[in-house]
């Protein structure tokens, strides 16, 4: 199962979903698993500060088989030139709502989990 959501940078809790140290996270919903492998993602961000590289979420032990990446935009790339990586595909002049300079987009392929969190 693939899940990609979108941050707008202006309001951290806006979100648009589109799908397609180790630590332990005790996560009993999808929806919890999904907050803490955005949160992982977004700590990424922390120490990297180039705009438009794509790059591998560190993810704690006990989530090993899923894969988490992230790359932030610029709403103006994202204007211009859409975005591409994996299996997603934003197309050219769309828009982040509400508005943002900066966008980021976080893909999670849950691999062999999504049995566990959903019917298949």
């Amino acid at each position: 199962l693939l899940y990609t959501s979108l941050f707008s940078s202006a309001s951290p809790s806006s979100l648009i979903h589109f799908n397609s140290t180790t630590s332990i996270l005790n996560v009993t919903l999808p929806h919890s698993l999904f907050q803490s492998l955005e949160d992982c993602a977004l700590k990424t961000l922390t120490n990297q500060h180039h705009t438009g590289a794509l790059y591998q979420a560190i993810l704690p032990d006990n989530l090993s088989g899923i894969e988490v990446s992230i790359v932030r935009l610029t709403g103006k790339s994202l204007w211009n030139h859409g975005a591409k990586f994996s299996n997603v595909l934003i197309p050219a002049r769309s828009v982040s709502v509400p508005p943002a300079r900066r966008v980021a987009i976080v893909y999670q392929n849950l691999g062999n989990w999504s049995n566990h969190w959903y019917i298949v």
